[in-house]
């Protein structure tokens, strides 16, 4: 993206959530420049990593990871850091985890060490992963982010239960190509001087 389809984009959205890294080694080849472009068009944002982590020490290794790669403009993020915690290529399913308190110590464990390294945590998932891949009552102290492409969900009812609802996949932003996902935020982070504390959802 140039400059000007920057300066498109600030006209179209509140706030920006930019992919870091994936996995224990990956980073996205585009972060540093969609990060700078954001803050150059001081448009508010957060990031979030995509894990593959098939335990807790490896959900470690991915925040370590991901901090490495945010670190430098981690005092200009005000979103969260996010665990995208979903597994759209069944990596975690082929390689054996997928009982609720795998998966759900694997958050836990990223949410604290995310924590630890000075960020406000937040947890991603769709509907059916909230509801039956994990167990949402042992996250309770973390904010969640949920992907929802349904037009009739009420908004009002997910603001008691999820931070940021994801409610299209098919978004279109002027000065960028192709479809963008499109969200809402339940907290208006950008007017916050510094984090909130994680709250019980």
């Amino acid at each position: 993206m140039s400059d000007k389809d920057f300066e498109k984009v600030k006209e179209e959205v509140d706030f920006a959530i930019i992919r870091a890294t994936f996995g224990r080694f990956g980073t996205d080849k585009k972060f540093i420049q969609n990060v700078e472009g954001c803050i150059k068009n001081e448009i508010p944002f957060g990031s979030y990593y995509y894990s593959y982590a098939l335990t807790d020490k490896e959900a470690e290794e991915e925040v370590n990871h991901f901090h490495e790669v945010v670190k430098n403009y981690k005092e200009k993020m005000c979103f969260p850091a996010i665990i995208d915690m979903e597994d759209s290529d069944k990596y975690k399913f082929n390689h054996g985890v997928c009982t609720k308190e795998e998966l759900t110590n694997i958050c836990k464990t990223a949410c604290e060490e995310l924590i630890k390294k000075g960020y406000q945590s937040m947890i991603y998932a769709n509907a059916d992963w909230f509801k039956n891949k994990l167990i949402k009552q042992n996250l309770k102290s973390y904010f969640k982010w949920l992907a929802c492409w349904n037009e009739k969900e009420n908004a009002e009812e997910l603001a008691k239960e999820y931070i940021m609802w994801q409610y299209s996949n098919k978004g279109k932003i002027n000065g960028i190509s192709g479809s963008v996902d499109l969200n809402y935020s339940f907290i208006d982070f950008k007017k916050l001087n510094t984090y909130v504390e994680n709250v019980s959802k």
